[in-house]
């Protein structure tokens, strides 16, 4: 997942890098396809039919010159650049596209969105390098905690974490966190790290249901 930061009256470009592990030679051709989040919560995402007037605005080069199409030879990689202009009267907002290397005309309905995924990616029927371009961003981020749930005391050997949270701004952000499992006696005995997560704009992102091996009677609580 590429992320990026842009002003109004700028251009702004980044490289991603293709390549072919497969055995045969293969031709690819690019496509933008806007998505938004996909209701499963999971970060998945869903692709939309309706294309932003935007996207003319952005452009994909391959040897120095706008590309049409590539071939690729077995074990060949190349490096891509993605280039962006922002008009000066365009409004400060998120687009969130795919930048899919097409080899068959069918397009996948879903493509899940990991926050460890690298620019670099290995060639098939549709690949997809996820960007999140945010237009003049806004510097604070609003995000809701609108679940979280675990037994307030537990027994058991495992205890159940649910956190969901939901992105109320208008720019993609990232969240993360901590919970600390208490005995009893009110005794922290362990802290579980909530690792950082990207939510999209206007989105729910569910972040955990982790199971963990505790010791006698626990309860918890969020940071």
């Amino acid at each position: 997942t590429t992320e990026i930061e842009g002003k109004l009256g700028t251009a702004t470009e980044t490289t991603l890098n293709i390549k072919n592990s497969g055995k045969d030679s293969v031709t690819l051709t690019p496509l933008l396809q806007p998505f938004t989040a996909a209701q499963t919560e999971n970060g998945e995402v869903q692709y939309q039919d309706h294309i932003p007037a935007f996207l003319k605005y952005v452009q994909v080069y391959a040897d120095g010159a706008i590309m049409k199409e590539v071939t690729l030879e077995p074990g060949e990689e190349k490096n891509l650049i993605l280039k962006i202009l922002i008009p000066r009267e365009e409004k400060p907002q998120d687009y969130y596209f795919s930048l899919i290397m097409l080899s068959e005309p069918s397009l996948p309905e879903k493509v899940t969105s990991d926050k460890n995924v690298r620019a670099e990616t290995a060639i098939s029927a549709g690949v997809a390098s996820h960007v999140l371009l945010s237009i003049e961003p806004k510097a604070i981020r609003e995000v809701k905690l609108v679940d979280f749930s675990s037994p307030l005391l537990s027994r058991e050997s495992k205890v159940s974490f649910r956190v969901r949270v939901t992105n109320e701004s208008q720019n993609f952000t990232k969240v993360g966190g901590k919970i600390t499992v208490e005995n009893f006696l009110g005794n922290a005995i362990e802290d579980m790290e909530i690792s950082q997560t990207l939510v999209l704009s206007r989105s729910t992102r569910l972040l955990t249901e982790r199971n963990d091996k505790l010791d006698t009677s626990t309860s918890s609580k969020a940071n």
